[in-house]
C-alpha cells in the first residue's frame, strides 16, 4: 500500500482495532493517536520505512503491539513504560534496532516479548528483569548480542527462552539456574563454550537444545538433575564424552548429538523411557552392550559411524520400529533384529557379508521399509532369499494391507506398501512382466479367459538401477508413470514413487528396487492394455531414464484381497459336507483365473503367452464340478417332493413342470460337457 500517514483517528473513539500490515511507505504515525484512546491492537507488521514511533504513548488499553519487519525503526521511545495493558509486543526483523530503553522494564503485564533477529541489539537492559509477567523472551539471531543481564534469573514466570543464533554469546549467567523456563535454545551460539553448573537446577526444563554449539566440550556433570527434562538435542556440537549421570534421565525420550565428531558413549542405563536416539556421523567406534536395555526405544539412528559390529543384545528392543545404519562402512553383518522393526536401511555399508537368517527369510513378516542399497560385498545367497521373501510378502494373503499409509496425490488415492532396495543387476525371476533391455513395459491384457473386472489394482513394481551409466547423482526419486487402457476406451493415469533415494557417490553397483502400491478405482472396468514407463526424478523435477536399465511389474486385482484363498488354505479346510468343499474348490480355481497369484516364469512358458493348457484343465474340472452340482440338485428336487407328498394322491402339476425342466438342464450340461472333453482330447 502507498499509504504515507495514518489519517486522523480522533473521530474514532471507539475504534479497538488498527490492522496496517505491509504499509510499506508509512513513515509517521498520526499524533491523534497520543490521546487516550480504547485501541487495544496495533499492528504495523512491514511498514517498512517507519523510521520513528510516538515520542510519548497515551495508548493505555493497548494490550498487542507488533512493529516486526520495521527494519528502519532505530529506537523505541523512552515513555514506552505508559503502556501499561501491554501484553505482547513484537520487534522482530527491527534490523535497525540497537537498544531498547529502560522504560521496558515497567510493562507490569508484558507475557510475551519477541526480539528476534534484531540483528544490532548488543545488550538487554537489566530493567528487563524486572518484567515479572513475562513468559516468552525470543532472542534468535541477535547476531550482536554478547550477554544476557546478570539478573536474568529475576524473571519468575519465564517458560521459553530462546537464544539461537545468538553467535557471540560467549556465556550464561549462573542466575539462569532460578528460572522456571520449561525449553531453552541454545542452537548456533558457537561462542558459548560452557554451561553453568546452575542449569541443571531448572527443574522444569523439558527441552535443552545446543545444537551447533562448536565450542561447548562437555555438558554439566550434574545433568541428571534434570528430573523433567524429556528432549537433549546436541547435534554438531563439539561435545566429546556424555555424563554418566545421564542415565538419571528417568524422563528422557529424544536424545539426539549426531556429528559430534569422537563422541564416546557411558553404558546406557536407566533411560527407562527413551524413544529415539540419533547418532549419526559421530565416528562411534563401538556400541555399548548397554544398548539392549533400552526397552521402550522405537527409533536408533546409527548411520555413519565405525564401528564394526552391532550387540547381540539389540533383539531385546522389542518396540524398536527404526533402524538407519547407512554409510557404516565398517559393519561387517546385521545380527538377529527385533520383530518389531518395519524401517531398516543399511545402505553403502561396504564391508557387510551377511545378514541374519531370520532377516533373509523373515523380512515378508516385518519389515515395510528394507535398503541395502551399494552392499558390495552382501551374501549372494543372502540377497537370493531377501529378494524371495519380499515377493512372497507381496503375494502373502494374510499380509497386513490395512497398515499401509493412505497418501492422495493428483487426485489419485495410492496405498503406499513395503519398498526394498537390494544390490543386485536382475530383475526377480517372480515378477511376472519383465524388460531385460530398458525402462518400460507394455502389457496387451486380454478379456478372457482372463476376466480384469475390479476395483482395486495392487502392483509391486521393480526396478535396477545403475547409476555409473548417467552422469547427475542427484535422483530425489525413481518412480514409474502408469497408464491403464479400459474396453471402453477410458484411460487410468497414476504414478507410483520409492521416495527418499540416495545411491554412494561413485557406486558402480547395480540397485534392485521394488515396491508396491495400490490404486483404487472408482468403478469396477474391464482393463485391456496397460503401460509402465519407470524413470529418474533429479532436482528441479526433471525425469530421466537413462539409470533404469532393466524393469518389471507384478500385478493382483482384487475385490477382497483379504478374502483370497491360497491352495495351501484349502488343504485346512474341513467344510460340513462334500458340496462346500466343492464350493471352495471352486471358488479359489476362479479367483485364481481372475487375480492369477501366480504365473509360470518365462522359463516355463513363452513370453506374453498365457498358460492355455491349465487352463482348459482347469475348465474341465470346473465342468465337472457344476455338472456334479447339477445333478446332486436334480436327486434332492426327486426326493424332496415324494417325503412331502406321501400321502396325497398325486402331486401339483407344477411340479412335473419344474422337474421336466431340470432334466432338460442336466442333459444340456451333458452335452456341454461331453463337447468339451471331446474337443480338450482332440488338441492332446
Amino acid at each position: 500500500m502507498n499509504l504515507i500517514r495514518i489519517p486522523e483517528l480522533s473521530k474514532f473513539p471507539k475504534l479497538k482495532v488498527l490492522h496496517l500490515k505491509d504499509c510499506t511507505s508509512l513513515v509517521e504515525i498520526s499524533t491523534s493517536l497520543m490521546y487516550d484512546s480504547k485501541l487495544n491492537d496495533l499492528n504495523l507488521e512491514n511498514c517498512k520505512s517507519l523510521c520513528r514511533f510516538l515520542s510519548c504513548l497515551f495508548l493505555r488499553n493497548l494490550e498487542n503491539l507488533t512493529l516486526k519487519g520495521c527494519s528502519k525503526l532505530a529506537s523505541l521511545p523512552s515513555s514506552i513504560g505508559e503502556l501499561k495493558s501491554l501484553h505482547y509486543l513484537d520487534l522482530q526483523g527491527c534490523s535497525n534496532l540497537a537498544s531498547l530503553p529502560n522504560g521496558i522494564g515497567e510493562l507490569k503485564y508484558l507475557q510475551r516479548l519477541d526480539l528476534g533477529r534484531c540483528s544490532q541489539l548488543g545488550s538487554l537492559p537489566s530493567s528487563i528483569c524486572e518484567l515479572k509477567c513475562l513468559l516468552h523472551l525470543d532472542l534468535k539471531e541477535c547476531s550482536k548480542l554478547v550477554s544476557l543481564p546478570i539478573s536474568i534469573g529475576e524473571l519468575k514466570c519465564l517458560k521459553h527462552l530462546d537464544l539461537k543464533g545468538c553467535s557471540k554469546l560467549a556465556n550464561l549467567p549462573v542466575s539462569i539456574g532460578k528460572l522456571k523456563c520449561e525449553k531453552v535454545y541454545l542452537t548456533g551460539c558457537s561462542k558459548l563454550a560452557s554451561l553453568p553448573g546452575s542449569i541443571c537446577n531448572l527443574k522444569s526444563l523439558t527441552r535443552l537444545d545446543v545444537t551447533d554449539c562448536v565450542n561447548l566440550k562437555v555438558l554439566p556433570e550434574n545433568l541428571g538433575n534434570l528430573k523433567s527434562l524429556t528432549a537433549l538435542y546436541a547435534v554438531r556440537s563439539g561435545i566429546k564424552e556424555l555424563p554418566c549421570s545421564i542415565n538419571q534421565l528417568r524422563e528422557l525420550r529424544d536424545l539426539r548429538c549426531s556429528g559430534c565428531k569422537g563422541l564416546v558413549l557411558p553404558p546406557l542405563t536407566g533411560l527407562s523411557s527413551l524413544e529415539q536416539i540419533s547418532l549419526e556421523g559421530c565416528g562411534v567406534l563401538e556400541i555399548p552392550d548397554s544398548l539392549g536395555s533400552l526397552s521402550t526405544l522405537h527409533r536408533l539412528y546409527l548411520g555413519g559411524n565405525n564401528f564394526k559390529s552391532i550387540p547381540a543384545s539389540i533383539k531385546h528392543l522389542s518396540e524398536l520400529h527404526e533402524l538407519d545404519l547407512r554409510d557404516c562402512k565398517r559393519l561387517q553383518c546385521l545380527p538377529e533384529l527385533p520383530s518389531a522393526v518395519r524401517y531398516l536401511v543399511a545402505s553403502n555399508c561396504t564391508s557387510m557379508k551377511s545378514v541374519s537368517t531370520s532377516l533373509a527369510e523373515g523380512c515378508k513378516d516385518t519389515f515395510l521399509w528394507l535398503d541395502l542399497g551399494d552392499c558390495i560385498n552382501l551374501d549372494p545367497n543372502a540377497r537370493s532369499k531377501l529378494m524371495d521373501s519380499i515377493l512372497l510378502r507381496f503375494q502373502s494373503i494374510e499380509r497386513p494391507w490395512e497398515s499401509s499409509v493412505i497418501d492422495q496425490s493428483n487426485g489419485t488415492l495410492f496405498r503406499w506398501m513395503d519398498k526394498a532396495c537390494i544390490p543386485g543387476s536382475q530383475v526377480p525371476p517372480g515378477m511376472r512382466y519383465k524388460n531385460n533391455n530398458g525402462s518400460s513395459l507394455i502389457l496387451s491384457m486380454r478379456a478372457k479367459p482372463y476376466c480384469y473386472t475390479s476395483d482395486c489394482i495392487h502392483i509391486a513394481f521393480c526396478a535396477v538401477v545403475a547409476t555409473h551409466v548417467y552422469s547427475s547423482r542427484d535422483f530425489i526419486d525413481i518412480g514409474c508413470e502408469c497408464c491403464f487402457a479400459t474396453e471402453s476406451g477410458q484411460t487410468l493415469h497414476f504414478e507410483s514413487s520409492w521416495y527418499d533415494t540416495s545411491f554412494a557417490d561413485g557406486s558402480k553397483m547395480h540397485n534392485v528396487l521394488i515396491w508396491y502400491s495400490a490404486y483404487d478405482l472408482d468403478t469396477k472396468c474391464r482393463l485391456s492394455e496397460a503401460s509402465f514407463q519407470f524413470y529418474a526424478k533429479e532436482e528441479g523435477n526433471v525425469r530421466n531414464s537413462k539409470a533404469i536399465v532393466k524393469c518389471g511389474v507384478h500385478l493382483l486385482f482384487d475385490d477382497d484381497v483379504d478374502s483370497l484363498l491360497s491352495p495351501s488354505k484349502l488343504d485346512k479346510i474341513q467344510p460340513t459336507s462334500w458340496v462346500l468343499k466343492m464350493a471352495y474348490k471352486q471358488r479359489f480355481y476362479t479367483e485364481s483365473r481372475l487375480y492369477f497369484p501366480h504365473f509360470p516364469d518365462d522359463d516355463e512358458c513363452e513370453k506374453d503367452k498365457l498358460p492355455l493348457q491349465n487352463l482348459e484343465e482347469i475348465d474341465q474340472e470346473l465342468k465337472c464340478l457344476d455338472l456334479n452340482l447339477s445333478i446332486f440338485v436334480l436327486f434332492t428336487s426327486m426326493i424332496c417332493p415324494a417325503t412331502s407328498r406321501h400321502n396325497e394322491a398325486e402331486a401339483h402339476p407344477r411340479t412335473h413342470v419344474v422337474f421336466i425342466l431340470m432334466i432338460l438342464s442336466v442333459c444340456l450340461e451333458l452335452l456341454s460337457f461331453n463337447s468339451s472333453v471331446s474337443s480338450w482330447n482332440a488338441r492332446n
